[in-house]
């Protein structure tokens, strides 16, 4: 006998509160041994997305980001493979057979960082900052950082 499938409704909104047509999703097993079977979709212009039919269980919904370019040297890549998930905007999800599960991910507020770079003699204009996350660099990878460069100021 054939088990009848789940379907998820993804609805990704803002931080107010609004609908964001075009945002990228992802939907996974929340088990390890699942973490192979995921799907990725972007959202239509009311801001969802239909996943299934998928196999009942506990699952979860990541807002996920485009993947950006990243400096090596004095060239720009893309590195494949990262997940690309959006830190804090993870939704479990528990799919019933037969049933149509609607979930809704807010996507969290980023965090701006400000900051002086002096020198021996004052401000250092043109300076490039890199910001990256701490386990990228534990393993010497480049990877999902972010750059800027010091305005006249410092």
């Amino acid at each position: 006998a054939l088990r009848k499938a789940a379907f998820a409704v993804v609805t990704v909104v803002d931080t107010a509160g609004t609908p964001m047509p075009g945002a990228k999703v992802q939907l996974r097993g929340k088990e390890p041994s699942s973490r192979g079977e995921s799907s990725r979709a972007t959202t239509d212009e009311r801001g969802q997305v239909l996943f299934g039919p998928l196999p009942a269980g506990e699952h979860v919904a990541t807002l996920l980001r485009e993947p950006k370019a990243q400096r090596v040297g004095g060239a720009r890549m893309v590195f494949a493979g990262s997940s690309g998930a959006i830190p804090g905007s993870e939704q479990p999800v528990r799919l019933v057979a037969g049933q149509t599960t609607e979930v809704t991910i807010r996507r969290p507020i980023a965090t701006r960082l400000h900051g002086l770079v002096l020198g021996a003699e004052g401000p250092v204009a043109g300076c490039v900052v890199e910001l990256e996350p701490r386990m990228a660099s534990d393993f010497g990878l480049p990877g999902g950082g972010s750059s800027a460069s010091t305005g006249p100021d410092g």
